[in-house]
């Protein structure tokens, strides 16, 4: 096999995935290698926790208040009156702290990967009982099993050989 018809089969594999899962797939995808790179700046960071996550949070703010002068330009143009979503507001403000948890432990932690898998898979979890007892979302036996490896994956990568023995 050439190089070219490598190529030529990976893009098609990758397209055939978010053709399959949806373009919800390919944005968490872009938002994933976002999220990673800020995830390594971060790591690289010699500054205090509340420093950081201070301009970590200017940052997100800048962005946000120019998305939303962009918007009230669009909407004044079409007489569209937007309301205040006090949702996003509430959302922003737990994100905030729990964004300067996140770079604590970033900081503090052993190496990015371990807080990764322990804040994946808290959030998996949270996320799949958020869903059934709020949204009344099912969870199926594919579902269930899933999170039972996620919590089996973090159990094996969180604890010490010496002191656990699984099998």
């Amino acid at each position: 096999m050439t190089w070219r018809e490598y190529i030529y089969l990976e893009r098609n594999c990758i397209y055939n995935i978010y053709i399959y899962m949806g373009i919800w797939a390919f944005y968490l995808s872009i938002g994933i290698l976002f999220f990673v790179m800020g995830q390594i700046f971060l790591k690289y960071d010699q500054n205090d926790s509340l420093l950081t996550t201070a301009y970590f949070s200017i940052t997100i703010g800048l962005s946000g208040l120019i998305l939303l002068l962009y918007q009230l330009s669009k909407d004044k143009i079409t007489n569209k009156v937007s309301p205040i979503s006090y949702y996003g507001l509430l959302a922003g403000l737990l994100f905030f702290l729990g964004n300067f948890f996140w770079i604590l432990s970033i900081k503090k932690g052993p190496s990015l990967s371990i807080i990764r898998i322990f804040m994946a898979g808290g959030e998996t979890l949270l996320l799949l009982l958020a869903g059934y007892l709020l949204f009344k979302e099912k969870i199926t036996i594919k579902v269930f099993i899933g999170m039972v490896l996620i919590l089996l994956g973090l159990y094996l990568s969180l604890c010490d050989d010496d002191k656990c023995k699984v099998f």
